[in-house]
């Protein structure tokens, strides 16, 4: 990818993170399985021409770090992904995140948005795979 990539610590490990584009509207890309930031490569610049483009490798794919005790949830990834609205700056007066999903980072994205609603606008799901339980508040917002 020719988009230069930054460090963040996010929980304590390190990931890999691309920031490009600008505006009050973010567009955070949610990486899927066995995948990293970069299956967004021929995307993100046509996205940057409207938004501010955020996106980083998950705990445990691409150049992030890959701690072999951690406890790898969905819960905890959502907390690492509001973790990271957080830190980026995307959020603030005036500010909106969109949040982008895609396979099993589209569940991640689910997640986020429901453990921390404050801190998404819009949620865009691409080729989400599935829950094995579908949690009683996902079935809720099915009929919104």
């Amino acid at each position: 990818m020719d988009i230069p990539s930054r460090e963040i610590i996010l929980s304590g490990y390190r990931h890999r993170y691309i920031d490009v584009g600008s505006g009050r509207k973010s567009l955070i890309l949610v990486h899927g399985v066995s995948s990293s930031l970069d299956i967004y490569e021929k995307v993100i610049p046509k996205f940057a021409e409207h938004y501010r483009v955020l996106a980083f490798d998950l705990l445990g794919f691409g150049e992030s770090e890959k701690p072999p005790k951690e406890n790898y949830t969905i819960h905890f990834y959502a907390k690492l992904i509001n973790e990271f609205i957080q830190k980026s700056g995307a959020l603030g007066e005036g500010k909106e995140v969109y949040l982008l999903g895609h396979s099993m980072g589209g569940k991640y994205a689910v997640a986020t948005t429901i453990l921390y609603p404050e801190s998404v606008q819009k949620l865009i799901l691409t080729n989400t795979d599935g829950f094995l339980h579908v949690p009683h508040v996902i079935r809720a917002a099915s009929f919104w």
